[in-house]
């Protein structure tokens, strides 16, 4: 599932994505320790440039492969990144207020079935 959204300037292409406050797409971050930049709800497809806000191609759900960016283990589940904000990760964060969230699963070593869950578990 693909749409078109607004985001913030500096998206690059392959970020997990959150919507902002102001409807703007934005990178996601699950170690924030504030639900503004969470639950991560798409993947970015396109980059907004440095300009200013755009519309830019998103996937809201479905396979996604990245050769340079994911190195996962197939067939194991994968959450957004509590280290750097619009990454992936295949370990939940053990640190007390960050925030757990199922994005999706390893479906080979470079691809993801993206299919995010809008729950997120704040770790305590």
């Amino acid at each position: 599932v693909i749409a078109t959204m607004r985001a913030k300037q500096g998206i690059t292409v392959g970020e997990l994505l959150h919507i902002d406050g102001d409807g703007d797409l934005d990178e996601a971050n699950a170690a924030t320790g504030s639900a503004a930049d969470m639950p991560a709800v798409a993947i970015a497809l396109e980059a907004s440039g440095d300009s200013g806000d755009a519309n830019i191609k998103v996937l809201l759900q479905g396979f996604y492969r990245d050769d340079s960016q994911f190195s996962f283990t197939a067939g194991t589940p994968v959450f957004a990144d509590h280290g750097t904000e619009g990454n992936f990760t295949q370990t939940a964060t053990t640190t007390d207020g960050h925030f757990i969230q199922r994005v999706g699963i390893a479906a080979t070593d470079d691809m993801i079935y993206f299919n995010p869950s809008l729950d997120v578990i704040t770790r305590d």
